[in-house]
């Protein structure tokens, strides 16, 4: 069984009060982190043509690299430098 994935909790977390009987957590630190992660950074992160993104994804000599998994790559960029902000958050 794999660790969980330390999503830093809420980003902007809203108590409850009178109206709402009941916390709205919103969304989390982690995706935040990565929808505001630089560009400069996510660049840099992988190689920007098939076979560099092929590398990066794990995808074997059969699987075509698409613009869906371009944008797969973008993400997994930005996700790991939002784990990575994380992580040396609570350090």
């Amino acid at each position: 069984m794999s660790k969980p994935i330390d999503d830093g909790g809420p980003a902007f977390p809203v108590p409850p009060d009178g109206d709402r009987p009941f916390a709205d957590q919103g969304m989390s630190l982690r995706m935040w982190l990565a929808a505001h992660a630089p560009a400069e950074v996510v660049e840099v992160m992988f190689v920007n043509t098939y076979s560099g993104i092929a590398d990066f994804l794990g995808l074997g000599p059969d699987e075509p690299c698409s613009p869906t998994n371009v944008l797969r790559a973008d993400v997994k960029a930005r996700l790991m430098w939002a784990d990575a902000m994380i992580k040396e958050a609570k350090r």
